[in-house]
């Protein structure tokens, strides 16, 4: 079972963990809608979008870090799935819109990832 929501609460409370452990959650996808909708829910993620925004950071610069930092978290709770099923289940994604100059940013963010369990998926809404 995949979880199509992630949430920085769903990984501070201990949430995610739990659904992994208790409820056999074994992956997780994610797009910028949801973070979006995450970020604008509470207080979560105010400190790091500060952080990243007095740093030069751009608004999509931010938001890859950010989800970045979510999905390694969430990306580490699934290892042992990954590595039980030798990669069937255990992965994390995360759709990209083909709109946003997809291919070096993808690429980009693959390569920041440092795990070995994101699928980066481009959704067809070009």
């Amino acid at each position: 079972m995949w979880l199509d929501n992630t949430t920085r609460d769903l990984l501070d409370s201990g949430t995610l963990e739990r659904y992994v452990t208790e409820n056999s959650v074994t992956g997780l996808t994610s797009n910028p809608t949801i973070f979006d909708k995450a970020i604008e829910a509470g207080p979560d993620y105010d400190a790091d979008i500060a952080t990243g925004k007095a740093a030069g950071g751009t608004d999509e610069g931010v938001f890859f870090d950010l989800a970045l930092s979510d999905l390694r978290r969430a990306a580490d709770l699934f290892a042992p799935a990954h590595a039980r099923t030798d990669g069937v289940d255990g992965w994390v994604s995360l759709e990209v819109s083909p709109r946003e100059r997809c291919c070096s940013s993808l690429l980009d963010v693959i390569s920041q990832f440092n795990r070995d369990v994101l699928s980066a998926l481009l959704h067809g809404d070009a």
